[in-house]
């Protein structure tokens, strides 16, 4: 990671990876959670809640678009707290940051978060254990309004194959840096949304550059 300014006096953390994605996972958000927002146009909070959020470009790009939207960064740790606050400085529709550990069950939120319109994570399930992952979802079944969406960007295997070379090379080396990450199988979380009983059900897998995805969850 790099330092960069953002704004004029202001050092924000900047990592390559997003500033490559973050305009390609915005265009496919943005028309979710503006037909979100008119469904819940009535709705007291319009609250999107961005789990391990990192350096806060991703909220800053998300909340700059939508300003009609209320956003909520979280981490596990507040390393990058500073950064988060820099990025998103002088708008009005971004909270503080606050810690948040996805695998702990109830989550612990700061107030009015919850039920939020829409859960955002990028760039989780693949470098962190499967017990994340099983986390984020049961967190989302828990914390979602009805009708709300959960949206995760990342890579994925689906029906337990690698969608390209790369990624496979990719999911090798996560595991062999830590034996509990690794590249996921969309089946997988599936079936464990479903397990977990809490109205999360699969409506979309959305391809994505550089072999990823953006796998959508709504809420019944």
């Amino acid at each position: 990671m790099e330092i960069r300014s953002c704004k004029a006096g202001d050092a924000c953390v900047y990592s390559p990876s997003t500033g490559r994605n973050k305009e390609a996972i915005l265009n496919i958000v943005k028309p979710l959670l503006e037909k979100l927002e008119q469904e819940h146009a009535d709705a007291a909070s319009k609250m999107v809640l961005e789990v391990a959020c990192g350096t806060g470009e991703h909220c800053f790009t998300y909340a700059s678009a939508l300003p009609g939207l209320k956003f909520q960064p979280t981490d596990l740790t507040d390393d990058l707290f500073e950064s988060i606050k820099a990025w998103t400085a002088g708008l009005d529709n971004v909270c503080p940051p606050a810690k948040l550990d996805v695998s702990s069950a109830p989550w612990v939120l700061p107030p009015n978060t919850a039920p939020a319109m829409a859960i955002m994570s990028a760039n989780l399930c693949h470098i962190s254990p499967w017990e994340v992952t099983v986390g984020l979802l049961k967190g989302a079944g828990t914390t979602l309004r009805p009708s709300g969406l959960l949206m995760i960007y990342g890579s994925f295997k689906v029906d337990g194959e690698h969608t390209a070379p790369s990624n496979a090379e990719f999911d090798a080396k996560l595991r062999d840096r830590e034996p509990s990450w690794g590249v996921r199988d969309v089946c997988d979380l599936e079936a464990t949304a479903k397990e977990q009983g809490l109205g999360l059900r699969l409506i979309d897998k959305i391809e994505m550059p550089a072999n990823n995805f953006i796998l959508v969850f709504r809420k019944s």
